[in-house]
């Protein structure tokens, strides 16, 4: 049994409470502390005159994020 491959997304909802998300394993709070952080920033979709929205993650933003972790760990070959 293959399965095919799916294309990267640009975006993405973050993960459901208690759960990761599919990409990068990372859980809903994780994206919000990496983001208090200064690893990233989430896009934020909200109405005028409305107290909630939607929260996307961008998918290149936090794939290059993992490189450059990725890159520093290995002593910057």
């Amino acid at each position: 049994m293959s399965s095919i491959p799916q294309p990267r997304p640009k975006t993405f909802r973050l993960p459901k409470p208690g759960s990761n998300d599919p990409h990068f394993g990372f859980t809903r709070g994780g994206y919000y502390n990496g983001e208090k952080l200064g690893f990233w920033k989430l896009i934020r979709i909200k109405q005028p005159g409305r107290s909630r929205g939607t929260t996307l993650v961008d998918y290149n933003e936090i794939a290059a994020f993992i490189a450059r972790q990725r890159k520093q760990q290995k002593g910057g070959e």
